[in-house]
């Protein structure tokens, strides 16, 4: 056994339900959650310290509602809800949450823009699938 294996926080993308969604998300909203996730445990379920919250202090702009989060993510409303209702239904404690959104933006990839179809059919097919 290799001497730095871990199981990982899933067992695959597929079970991952922040992919779908993160798959949205412009390049700049992946870069700063993911460095936010560098800085300890985020938390679900409040403004304070959660994911956008957290990822807005990286870039220097406080993140109180979903509209400040579109605007300053490049992304929109709808999307910063999708992610929302993802991030608020993960099951566990919030450093495992935590590294399962790091493990989804590493799986989209840090540099990649969203496909810019219809986001109503985007956000469809993301939940869905979450």
């Amino acid at each position: 056994m290799p001497i730095f294996s871990r199981q990982p926080p899933t067992n695959s993308a597929e079970e991952n339900p922040l992919v779908p969604v993160l798959s949205l998300l412009s390049s700049k909203g992946k870069q700063a959650m993911y460095a936010a996730t560098n800085n300890g445990a985020l938390k679900r379920r409040t403004w304070s310290g959660c994911a956008f919250n957290a990822a807005g202090r990286i870039l220097g702009v406080t993140i109180r509602d979903s509209a400040r989060a579109a605007r300053t993510f490049d992304t929109s409303p709808e999307v910063v809800s999708a992610f929302i209702r993802a991030w608020d239904q993960l099951k566990g404690p919030d450093h495992r949450c935590t590294a399962l959104l790091r493990e989804a933006v590493l799986t989209v990839g840090l540099f990649t823009e969203p496909d810019r179809r219809d986001g109503a059919e985007s956000i469809a097919e993301s939940s869905l699938a979450a």
